[in-house]
């Protein structure tokens, strides 16, 4: 998957194709400004540990780092085993927006095992 290291700011990440990963499609670890837009997530997550979008809030800094992260118009094939969408809990600063989500078998698990379904 894409994976942005602790902090980094103003990283785009776009038009991808990302596909059979065994841990999560698109990771931002803190930073600010991210964005992810017109990508493509399918078969992520296959070990079901982490969810196809992973988004961590805290880092492991002394002082809090406060992410500023929009995850817009992508597609998601959540195909993991438990159909979780996102991992990571703390998603203060996160906005998700004309996403389209779909899982063939189970139904999808957002933030704090949540299910529209």
């Amino acid at each position: 998957g894409i994976y942005t290291d602790e902090a980094a700011g103003g990283v785009s990440v776009r038009s991808n194709l990302v596909h059979d990963v065994d841990a999560t499609g698109v990771f931002f670890h803190c930073g600010m400004g991210n964005l992810a837009s017109n990508n493509f997530l399918v078969a992520t997550d296959r070990l079901g540990q982490s969810g196809a979008i992973g988004v961590c809030n805290m880092g492991g800094f002394s002082i809090q780092v406060t992410q500023n992260f929009s995850f817009v118009q992508n597609i998601v094939d959540v195909t993991s085993k438990f159909g979780h969408v996102l991992a990571g809990s703390d998603c203060t600063n996160t906005s998700f927006d004309h996403n389209l989500y779909y899982n063939t078998s189970k139904p999808l698990v957002f933030v704090g095992q949540q299910s529209f379904a």
